[in-house]
Formats: structure tokens, sequence, C-alpha cells
């Protein structure tokens, strides 16, 4: 069974725990267009701490969480959240996401859904950049493996297969 936790600031569940694998495939292709649900930021405790919720519920033995993020991390409890996952027999697996050069985070437009760059406060573009870093250490201390960009998702092929062994 997969569930889908979107995060930013915030995590929201947006697919509970099903084996609808298709209609889950279905809301994978449309969160990009559901920024709204989630508040601007990075808080990668939260959303460890949302997909844990989630998966307290599942009666399976072995549950494993992949978080897939630039690495970027605003919150201050993301560690914490690792152990805490850890604990409850949850692998943490990381996937990155972006470039270390970075690129600016585009915003839509609320009533044209242009996208836009987000400006800081003194008007310079927010620019997001790959932290390999942290998202190797969050899957080193949460017992799974970090998963590097590949471009054409090639990476996360094999992944498929080591959590289905789980």
């Amino acid at each position: 069974r997969v569930g889908l936790v979107i995060f930013a600031r915030q995590p929201f569940v947006r697919s509970p725990l099903t084996a609808d694998l298709q209609a889950l495939h279905g809301i994978v292709l449309g969160v990009d267009q559901e920024r709204g649900l989630v508040p601007p930021g990075s808080d990668l405790g939260a959303a460890i701490r949302g997909a844990q919720k989630l998966l307290d519920g599942d009666t399976a033995d072995t549950k494993a969480m992949l978080i897939v993020s630039d690495g970027e991390d605003r919150g201050t409890g993301v560690s914490a959240a690792v152990q805490d996952a850890r604990k409850a027999n949850i692998r943490v697996y990381t996937a990155g996401v972006g470039t270390a050069q970075g690129a600016p985070i585009q915003d839509a437009d609320s009533v044209t859904g242009v996208l836009r760059p987000r400006r800081d406060a003194s008007g310079a573009a927010v620019v997001t950049r790959l932290d390999d870093a942290a998202l190797r250490t969050i899957a080193d201390t949460g017992g799974g493996r970090y998963i590097a960009p590949s471009g054409d998702g090639s990476s996360l092929t094999g992944l498929a297969a080591e959590l289905k062994a789980l």
C-alpha cells in the first residue's frame, strides 16, 4: 500500500494508504498544480512526521517512506523526526531533485496561473539548490538510502524492487 504526503512548510496528506496505484498515479501527475494546498517553505522534519502519521495506522511489519526533495530545510526537527521514524520501524529513503547550481522557485499567480519567480524582501529571485549531503544523512540515519537525481528518473527504477523486497 502506498500513500502520498505533499509538503513545503507543512505536510498535507494528498492520498491515504491505498493499493490502487493507478489512482495514486493520477494524483501524482497533478500534484504540481496543487501548490496552494501547502504554504511556501521547507520543513523536512514536518514532512517526515506527516508521513509517519500516515504509516502509523498501517499493520505492515515493515514500512518505508520516500522523501522526494531538494534537501533544503528551513525547519528545526528533521534529525529528531528521522530518529522517531526509525524507532517506529520505518525506513526513510530520500531522492534528490534539482541541481547544486540551483534554480529560481516559481510561484503560480493565484488569478492567472502564470508562473513567476518568487522574490525575497530585497526583490531578488529566491533560488533553491540541491543539498545532497542533507539527503544522504537523512537516508543513512533513516536506514534507507539516497537516490541521486538522474534527469530521466532511471535512478529510481531499482527502488521499487528494493521496497517490494521489504
